[in-house]
């Protein structure tokens, strides 16, 4: 799920060794700082966020940290529950429990037909606000997760990186949200929340606000554009819609 920023500013570049104090005061706008040499995003709307790029980051042990697959999309376009699909021998959904099992001692997945995933032996978590997307998944998972640390991905992206989601974590000690962007996109389906946001989260479900990037508005949200770092392709975030999307991947 690509999510576009309007680009009317930019991000972090690499390595000056002074704090860089970024402000947004729109979450569809992308602050440029190419002046001082800088490469990385912080587009978070409150606090302001100081980035020391070189500043050391440690990644949180994999004993604190549950993984969360989205998997209770209607897959309206797919023609089928496309988590169940295999592709290469493998369904979808699986591909997500691999990325994820080496990261976490708890992973569980979103979906309100908790049948379809016996075959799993993970444990299942259903939505308290129906037909409410990604943010419902998302904000009844976190209430449900053992660890206050989580890495939430999609069941429908294959080519989804391990080095990805170490990297969230090492950036994640001081944000509530961490998300990856690239290109102009930004990647919720493929970030770190803490625990505690699903009380943010379920105020604006009760508003009937669904809309991600809404929903966070009130956390502190760190974007990071990850193009220039060693593990990103362009298939990175690809996510399946289409049968033929699958088909054009062979």
């Amino acid at each position: 799920m690509h999510i576009a920023l309007n680009a009317k500013k930019s991000v972090l570049r690499n390595a000056n060794p002074n704090p860089v104090k970024l402000k947004v005061t729109s979450l569809w706008s992308v602050a440029v700082v190419a002046a001082r040499g800088l490469h990385a995003a912080d587009f978070s709307l409150k606090p302001n966020i100081i980035i020391r790029p070189n500043m050391p980051q440690h990644p949180i042990p994999k004993t604190q940290v549950t993984g969360i697959i989205l998997a209770g999309g209607k897959s309206s376009r797919f023609g089928s529950d496309k988590a169940l699909f295999e592709y290469r021998g493998k369904k979808l959904v699986e591909y997500s429990i691999e990325t994820l099992r080496p990261l976490c001692n708890e992973i569980l997945i979103s979906t309100n037909h908790p049948e379809k995933y016996d075959f799993t032996g993970l444990k299942t978590v259903t939505d308290k606000y129906l037909n409410s997307g990604p943010v419902g998944g998302i904000h009844a998972c976190l209430k449900a997760s053992s660890n206050e640390h989580n890495l939430v991905i999609g069941c429908d992206m294959p080519f989804l990186k391990q080095d990805l989601l170490l990297f969230l974590l090492k950036k994640a000690t001081k944000h509530q949200v961490v998300i990856p962007m690239h290109n102009g996109f930004t990647e919720p389906l493929a970030a770190f929340f803490s625990r505690n946001c699903y009380e943010v989260l379920e105020e604006s479900l009760k508003k009937n606000n669904n809309k991600i990037l809404d929903a966070i508005q009130r956390l502190e949200v760190l974007y990071l554009d990850i193009t220039r770092e060693n593990f990103y392709d362009e298939t990175l975030f690809f996510n399946v819609n289409f049968r033929s999307d699958l088909e054009n991947q062979k």
